[in-house]
C-alpha cells in the first residue's frame, strides 16, 4: 500500500505482463499498417498481382526492384504479423526496433501503448529488464511515458528498488521530481518504501528532498512518518528542512514522527535541527502527542528541550494528554518535570460535552484509580470541573475511586448549580444503584435538601420549571424515574429524621408498594435511637466521616459503632 492507502502499482503477474507486451506489438503494428497514406496505398494495391506471384518470383521482384522500397516495407510488416504467434515478446521486440543499419523501423511502435495504456519501455522497467529499457531508450523511447501520467517508468524503477535501471532513465531525461499522483514524486515513493539506493540516485541526480506534493508533505515528513531513518538521514544529508511542516494539518515531521513512535528519527531530527516548539494546526507540541500515545522513551528525549510555560499556555498542557491515554509513567514524569496537574483546558481546547477541563477528571472517566491516586497525590483539586469528577466515578459504580476522591475532599454535597439546584447531585447519580447510594450518603450526605422542597404542598404545576427544576422532587418523579421513585424515598428516609414529604412525592408513592412503610416513617415521630445516631454524626466532620477508622477509634461498644454506621441499613 502506498502512503495515500492506494493498491501497489503493479499487481499484474509476470506472465500477464508478457502477454500485454506482445499485445502492444501487435497493435502498434496494425496502427502503423492502417496509417499509410492513400498514396502509398494507391501505390501498393498497383504492385499487388507481383506479390501474389510464387515465393521465388516474389523474391526476384523484390530484389530487382530497389527504387520501391515500401513494397518492401508492406512485406516486412506481413511477415512480422505471421510470425508474431510464434515468436518472445523480447524477439519481436528486437524484430520491431531494428532493421538492416538498425534505425527504428516502425518509429511509432516505441512510445505505443497497450489496451492498459502501458508503453513497452513501462512494461520493461516494471520487469527490471535492463538490456530492453537501454535498448528502447536508445530507440527513441519517451523515459517519462509509462502507463499514464502519474506512473512513470521512473516510479516503476525506484518501486523496483533498481538502481541501474533508474539511472538509464535519469541520464536518457526523466524528471526526478516530477509531480505524479496528488503532487507524489518518485522521491516520496522511494522514501516511503525505504529504498535507499534509488533515493541516492535520485538525490544525486538533482532530486529535490523539500519538494512538496499537493498537501504539502515533503521526502522528509514522508521518512519521519513511515520511520525510515536511514532514508531520512540521507535527506538530511542533502540539505534537507527537519523543520519544513506539512501545509495540511500543519504537523512537522518532528511531531510526525513523535506521533507514530519513531524514536530513531525523532532522535535524527533533533540532532540535524527539528525545532520541538512547532505546532500543529491544533496548537499542540510533539510533547503532547508523545505523551498522548504513551511513547516513554520520546517523552524523556522531550522534556529537556521542551519549554514548560509554552507546552502549558497553548490551551492544552501535556497532563491532559497524558491522563486522557491512561499513560502513568508519562504523568509520573511530568508531575516531577514540574507540570501543574491543576492547569484547565482553554475554551477553545474543551471539545466534550460534559464540558471536562481538568487532568483529574480524564483520569476518572477512564476508570484509572492509579491515575487518580497519582493526581491527587500530588494535589490535583476535586471541584474545578464542571461536572465534579466524584458525579462521574458514582454515575461508573466505581467504589474504591469514590471512597479515593471523598477522602481527599471531594464535595458530596456539590449541586448542579446551573439549575439553580440546592440539593446533592451525588444522590441522582447513584439512584439505581444503592450500593453506592450507601457509600455516598453516609460520607457525610446532606440526605435533608433531596427530601425538602420549597413549594411544599402547593400544586408545583401553578410554579414555573425553574422553579421546579431546584427541588429533587422534580428529578425524582420525571416519567424515567418514577418506577424507582418509592423504593428510593423509603431508602433516603433511613438516613433523615423528622420530615414531610411535598405534594410531588406524596403522589407519586401513594400508589408504589412502599406506601405503608413510607407511611409509617413520615405521620409518626422518629425513634430517639435514631435521631441521637444522626446528632452524633453531626458533630463528626464530614471529612472524619469519609473514613472508616474515625468511628473504630471512639470509646463505644463495638454494636454502636455498627449503628453509627448505618450496619442497620440494607
Amino acid at each position: 500500500m502506498s502512503l495515500y492507502g492506494e493498491a501497489d502499482l503493479f499487481p499484474v503477474s509476470a506472465e500477464e505482463e508478457e502477454r500485454q507486451l506482445h499485445l502492444a506489438i501487435m497493435h502498434s503494428l496494425q496502427e502503423t499498417e492502417s496509417n499509410i497514406t492513400n498514396r502509398e496505398q494507391t501505390e501498393i494495391d498497383e504492385l499487388e498481382p507481383e506479390i501474389e506471384k510464387p515465393a521465388e518470383n516474389v523474391k526476384a521482384t523484390s530484389s530487382s526492384s530497389s527504387s520501391k522500397p515500401r513494397n518492401f516495407k508492406r512485406a516486412n510488416t506481413t511477415a512480422l504479423f505471421q510470425e508474431a504467434e510464434e515468436e518472445s515478446p523480447q524477439t519481436m521486440l528486437r524484430r520491431s526496433m531494428s532493421i538492416g543499419n538498425g534505425s527504428p523501423a516502425f518509429p511509432d511502435l516505441i512510445n505505443s501503448t497497450n489496451t492498459n495504456g502501458e508503453t513497452p519501455l513501462y512494461l520493461a522497467t516494471v520487469h527490471s529488464q535492463e538490456i530492453a529499457v537501454k535498448q528502447l531508450l536508445q530507440s527513441g523511447a519517451d523515459p517519462d511515458m509509462g502507463r499514464n501520467a502519474h506512473d512513470t517508468p521512473l516510479l516503476a524503477a525506484v518501486d523496483n528498488d533498481c538502481r541501474e535501471v533508474a539511472l538509464e532513465l535519469i541520464k536518457s531525461g526523466a524528471d526526478v521530481n516530477r509531480p505524479l499522483n496528488r503532487g507524489w514524486t518518485v522521491l516520496h515513493e522511494a522514501v516511503y518504501r525505504g529504498h535507499t539506493d534509488s533515493l541516492q540516485v535520485l538525490l544525486s541526480n538533482g532530486g529535490d528532498p523539500n519538494i512538496r506534493d499537493c498537501f504539502g508533505i515533503s521526502p522528509v515528513f514522508t521518512s519521519a512518518a513511515c520511520g525510515r531513518n536511514e532514508c531520512l538521514e540521507m535527506l538530511l544529508r542533502s540539505d534537507g528542512d527537519p523543520n519544513l511542516c506539512a501545509e495540511s494539518k500543519m504537523a512537522s515531521p518532528l511531531y510526525e514522527a513523535c506521533k507514530e513512535g519513531h524514536l530513531d528519527c525523532v532522535i535524527t531530527l533533533l540532532d540535524n535541527g527539528a525545532n520541538p516548539h512547532l505546532v500543529n494546526c491544533d496548537g499542540l507540541y510533539p510533547i503532547h502527542v508523545a505523551s498522548s500515545r504513551g511513547f516513554e522513551e520520546i517523552v524523556e528525549k522531550l522534556l529537556p528541550i521542551t519549554d514548560v510555560t509554552k507546552a502549558e499556555n497553548c490551551g492544552m498542557s501535556p497532563i491532559h494528554s497524558a491522563a486522557k491515554g491512561d499513560n502513568i509513567e508519562i504523568l509520573d514524569m511530568l508531575i516531577n518535570h514540574g507540570y501543574d496537574v491543576n492547569i484547565k483546558l482553554t475554551r477553545d481546547k474543551i471539545t466534550y460535552r460534559d464540558r471536562r477541563q481538568t487532568a483529574l477528571f480524564f483520569a476518572v472517566y477512564n476508570d484509572s484509580e492509579e491515575a487518580t491516586e497519582i493526581l491527587l497525590e500530588a494535589g490535583a483539586e476535586t471541584e474545578l470541573d464542571y461536572v465534579k469528577p466524584l458525579l462521574v466515578a458514582v454515575s461508573h459504580s466505581q467504589y474504591d475511586m469514590t471512597d479515593l476522591l471523598l477522602s481527599h475532599g471531594a464535595d458530596v454535597n456539590a449541586c448542579f448549580n446551573e439549575d439553580g439546584a440546592f440539593f446533592p447531585a451525588c444522590v441522582a447519580f447513584a439512584l439505581r444503584d444503592f450500593r453506592m447510594l450507601k457509600q455516598v450518603l453516609i460520607s457525610g450526605c446532606d440526605v435533608s435538601k433531596c427530601l425538602k422542597c420549597d413549594i411544599g404542598g402547593q400544586d408545583h404545576s401553578r410554579f414555573s420549571e425553574a422553579v421546579r427544576r431546584q427541588s429533587f422532587c422534580h428529578f425524582l418523579t420525571e416519567d424515567h424515574q418514577r418506577a424507582w421513585c418509592g423504593c428510593t424515598v423509603l431508602y433516603l428516609l433511613q438516613f433523615v429524621g423528622n420530615v414531610k414529604l411535598c405534594s410531588k412525592i406524596l403522589e407519586a408513592v401513594r400508589v408504589s408498594d412502599e406506601w405503608e412503610e413510607i407511611e409509617k416513617l413520615t405521620d409518626n415521630p422518629r425513634s430517639l435511637r435514631h435521631l441521637c445516631r444522626l446528632k452524633i454524626r453531626s458533630a463528626i466532620r464530614i471529612q472524619a466521616l469519609r473514613h472508616e477508622s474515625t468511628f473504630q477509634t471512639l470509646p463505644i461498644p463495638e454494636p454502636m459503632k455498627r449503628f453509627l454506621e448505618f450496619s442497620d441499613v440494607q
